[in-house]
This record gives structure tokens, sequence and C-alpha cells, in this order.
């Protein structure tokens, strides 16, 4: 196994931390490549906040495609596969010390392309398509990996060490110069047990193997996969039928789903929704959040939350917009859940010379005893959001920085 060299970095790091400025000098770890900044000082206060920049050394390996929460670290991992690089690299950050490392070199025998990964509890487990043949112009938009065969490996944090194992059988079309590098998919894991999706069919990495199984085929029409704590949850959503909505269960080495009821979020076959996942089930909800429905993994049931009342989800224009500048928005189309609650949200509209300012907005709901609260406004995406204990971290561009911002939807 290759480690990456010790590096030295001295210089000041501006933190900002609910909206304070603080200024640290980055000092040097000799343990792990580790480069130390201020921890997270403040996880609490409600909002969105700049916590730490990445170390300007360990900016090229922050690709992130593939995130995950170890419990002590948000590590992510990605190759970069534009303008005539072809690369991977992948970085951990700890906010209880605030360090920063790189990871050692992947077992990847080449970048790979269109990356998945499932966090299993003790292990990262990747797929993707290593690049073959590069046969693009480094000037050119396409990308220049020509993808190849599908590949995997897993990545143990605590001894920060890669392994290359087998991948499961996939479609040797989907895996060959000209395509855009197959349909793998992190499915999610069940008590250490990881599940992807390969050229639509299921498989599953049983805990301490690394003989990929196969698993009963997905329902069809799935559209989203939820981890819950005993079994994997597969959504589908039929658009041919009335009450398009249903959910399946499957518990680790069971050799069927469980298929629950259908239901509708509206009248009509076409009625549309958001899906967020929890431990215990997901919570299918309409765009407007007017009805609201929950699968419960436990009792393979949908049960009806209340909806959100509408002084809280209305945002008032500010006293110096025009109406017609932004409409006050009620499609929530970004949330998660929190470890404690779903919140959803809408992120604020900057002021430019056309229109005002629209703050950001946000609910949450506790579906076990229906009340809803305000919360406080999320990122601009709930894509890659790693919750920790009550907050989340969200790695990648904070402005023109890259580094990690923390969010506190304090609900």
């Amino acid at each position: 196994m290759r480690r990456s060299p010790l590096r030295t970095f001295v210089g000041v790091v501006i933190l900002i931390a609910a909206g304070i400025g603080l200024a640290s000098l980055v000092t040097e770890s000799r343990s792990r490549n580790r480069i130390q900044v201020g921890a997270v000082e403040d996880s609490a206060t409600p909002g969105i906040r700049f916590v730490d920049a990445v170390p300007p050394d360990l900016e090229r390996q922050l690709l992130g495609d593939v995130q995950a929460w170890t419990g002590e670290e948000l590590i992510t991992f990605g190759s970069d596969l534009t303008s005539g690089e072809e690369r991977s690299g992948g970085v951990a950050y700890n906010p209880a010390s605030g360090a920063w490392r790189q990871l050692p070199r992947s077992a990847f025998s080449a970048p790979i392309a269109n990356p998945t990964g499932v966090w299993t509890g003790d292990r990262l487990v990747v797929l993707g398509a290593l690049c073959s043949d590069n046969a693009a112009e480094p000037e050119a938009e396409a990308p220049s990996c020509s993808p190849g065969n599908l590949a995997a490996a897993t990545y143990d944090s605590k001894d920060d060490e890669w392994e290359s194992i087998d991948a499961p059988p996939s479609d040797e079309s989907e895996y060959s110069p000209g395509t855009e590098g197959g349909s793998q998919r992190a499915a999610g894991a069940v008590d250490g047990n990881a599940f992807v999706s390969v050229s639509g069919r299921l498989w599953t990495l049983p805990t301490g193997s690394n003989e990929w199984q196969p698993a009963p085929s997905a329902p069809d029409h799935t559209v989203e996969f939820c981890s819950g704590q005993t079994s994997l949850i597969a959504l589908q959503s039929d658009p041919t039928l009335v009450g398009p909505w249903s959910a399946s269960a499957l518990r680790p080495g069971a050799d069927a789903w469980i298929q629950a009821p259908r239901v509708s979020l509206g009248d009509g076959p076409f009625s549309s929704g958001k899906i967020i996942c929890s431990p215990s089930g997901a919570l299918l909800t309409s765009v407007d959040l007017q009805r609201n429905l929950f699968f419960d993994v436990a009792g393979n049931t949908w049960t009806e939350a209340p909806s959100a009342p509408l002084d809280l989800i209305q945002r008032p224009p500010p006293p110096d917009a025009e109406f017609t500048d932004v409409p006050p928005l009620r499609t929530y189309v970004m949330g998660a859940w929190t470890g404690k609650a779903f919140v959803f949200w809408q992120s604020g509209v900057p002021e430019d010379e056309q229109n005002a300012l629209w703050p950001g907005i946000a609910v949450a709901v506790d579906v076990s005893t229906g009340q809803w609260r305000s919360a406080a406004p999320g990122p601009p995406n709930d894509e890659q959001l790693q919750w920790v204990d009550g907050y989340a971290l969200v790695l990648g561009a904070q402005g023109e920085q890259p580094g990690v911002a923390i969010y506190v939807p304090g609900a």
C-alpha cells in the first residue's frame, strides 16, 4: 500500500462560525498526514455557515463524487475526468478536531466513471467504470474517460486501507468505449450488508465478505431506495395506475420483497412527490407539503401525517419587492432526515438589480407526534448532506473556496 508523503503547510485559515470571524494558525500534525485547523466550535446554533477551508495542498483531492460519514470523519472520494485530466483522490475531515487528511491511493487501477458508494458501518464500498483509452482532446468539453469494465473496491477507515474486490456481474454492453459508464447505483446498507443495483439487477455484499450475492430484483418502477434499520426499502411510482405510489421491504437474506398497499398523493395518476428516508421508514410528501404519508417498515404500512400549516410554509415578500419579482414559493423540493425530524427548505433568493432579497425558509415535522415547526433555512441543495448528531456537514465549494459548512436546522 502506498501512503501519501507527509507535507508541511503553514498559513492562516479564516474560520467563520455563527457569523463571527476567527483566525487560526494552521499547524502540522505528524500522524497519517493530518493537517490541523480549528475544530467545529458551534454545532448548535441554527443556520448554515462556513466552517473550515480545505488546505491548499488537498484541494485537488476534493473530488467528492462519493461521500460518507464514518462516525468520526467525513470522507469523500472521486475521480476527475474532465479537461484531459484523469485522476482519483479523496480526503477526510474530522469536525471534532478540525483535522484534514488525504486518503491513501485507492485500489482502482485507473480513475473511474460514474462512481457510487455505500457506507456499511465499517467500510466504504465503491463501484465505477474503469477509464480505458483516452480518445478525447484535453480542450474538449466531453469527459476524457472512455469507460471500460466495472470495478469495485472497499476502504476501511480504521486501518486507512483500500482493498480491490471483484465487481458484481454486469451487462458488458454498458461498459465499453463509447458508453456512459454503466448504470451502477447505491441502494443502501442494512446491518452491515451493502446493496447495489448494477444493470438493473440487485446485489448484496454481506458483512465481512468480499463475495457478491444476488438479491431479489427490486419491484418494477422503483424510483428510490432507502436503508432501514432492518430492511432495504424500495419505493415505486407507476404513472399508468391511479394511486401510483407503493413501497416494498427486503430483509437481508430474504428471497422476496414484501409489498405494501398502493397509495396516492392526490387526485389522478400523476401526483408527484418527494421521498425522504429515515432508519424507521420513508416519508412521501407532496411538493406543497399538504399530503404526507409515512411508510413504517416495521409494520409494512402507510400512515398519514398532518399537512404543514399554511402560516409556516408561506414566505412573505420583503417590503421593497414587487409580487412579480419572485413568487412566494410553496414547493419544497429540498429536504432531509436530521436524526430527529424531517426538515424541508427553500433557499433564499439573493438580491440583484431587478429583484429584492427573499429570505430562505424551512419547516420540520416529527411524524411520531404530527407536530410541525419552523426551522433554519438549509443549504442551496440537499445532496451529500452528512448528518452527524443534530447537524449536517456539507463538503464542497463554499463560494470560491472549497471547504466544509455546517447546517443546523434547529428542529
